[in-house]
């Protein structure tokens, strides 16, 4: 229990958990805004970096990718006996995490709310801020496959990650975006 809450606290200083404020940056099926990514003075912290090439992947994010890359299929996975599906307790962002057959949901789940995107996906900092990017949080996705000690149903996230490693391949394909 607690390295799960270590965990959404770790998610929480460095994403900032906030949602868009506003109107959304883009129309799933648009050409995305993508924020300016320039750092002028070279002073960005990990903390700074992670807020935003979070940011940016959000604004890059695609629905028509979304849905090629098979995205829905988390809701189908099967955790065991009492729970079956996925989608059963996650169908609608429940517990913090989403997991719907509704591409059109999900999508905008993700791309409105850090906090459930960072359950599929982490920002990459080993290089450093300047090279920031976004990668599938796969150790997260595995640790929650493998039971997180007692507190989770056992699943097999592979088709899952496979899923999510298509998505940001399709995101990071377009220039500017993370």
């Amino acid at each position: 229990m607690l390295r799960a809450v270590y965990r959404s606290l770790i998610a929480l200083c460095l994403a900032g958990c906030v949602a868009f404020e506003g109107s959304p940056p883009t129309t799933p099926d648009a050409t995305p805004v993508v924020p300016d990514a320039t750092v002028i003075d070279g002073s960005e912290t990990l903390a700074e970096a992670s807020e935003r090439v979070t940011t940016r992947f959000q604004a890059c994010m695609m629905l028509t990718d979304f849905v090629e890359s098979n995205m829905t299929i988390w809701a189908e996975l099967a955790a065991g006996a009492p729970q079956g599906k996925c989608i059963n307790c996650h169908g609608n962002g429940e517990y913090g995490f989403i997991a719907s057959s509704d591409p059109t949901t999900f999508f905008e789940a993700l791309r409105m709310t850090k906090i459930l995107l960072l359950q599929y996906l982490t920002p990459d900092l080993t290089e450093g801020p300047s090279r920031a990017n976004m990668m599938v949080n796969t150790n997260h996705l595995l640790t929650v496959g493998q039971g997180e000690g007692g507190m989770h149903s056992m699943f097999e996230p592979q088709p899952g990650l496979d899923a999510a490693e298509r998505f940001v391949a399709a995101t990071q394909a377009r220039a500017g975006c993370p």
